[in-house]
C-alpha cells in the first residue's frame, strides 16, 4: 500500500466495504506497508495503524531490515 493510500481518510472503510461486498474473508488479507511509513512516527500514522488493527487487518512491512 502506498503512503498516499495509507493516508486517505476513507481507505479503511472503502477496503472493508469492498471485502464485504465481495464476500472476501478478512482473515486472508495482509497489507504490505513501506518501512518509511513506520519511520514517520506521527500521531496520524499511529492512529491509522490502530484503525487497521481494530479492523482486524494484518500488516507486513516492506523491506524490513534491509536498509
Amino acid at each position: 500500500m502506498s503512503p498516499r493510500q495509507f493516508r486517505d481518510p476513507g481507505f479503511i472503510n472503502a477496503m472493508m466495504r469492498a471485502l464485504s461486498n465481495n464476500n472476501l474473508n478478512l482473515q486472508l488479507l495482509e497489507l504490505e506497508i513501506a518501512k518509511r511509513l513506520l519511520l514517520d512516527n506521527s500521531i496520524e500514522t499511529a492512529e491509522i495503524l490502530r484503525g487497521l488493527d481494530r479492523a482486524g487487518i494484518r500488516l507486513s512491512v516492506d523491506d524490513f531490515g534491509t536498509g
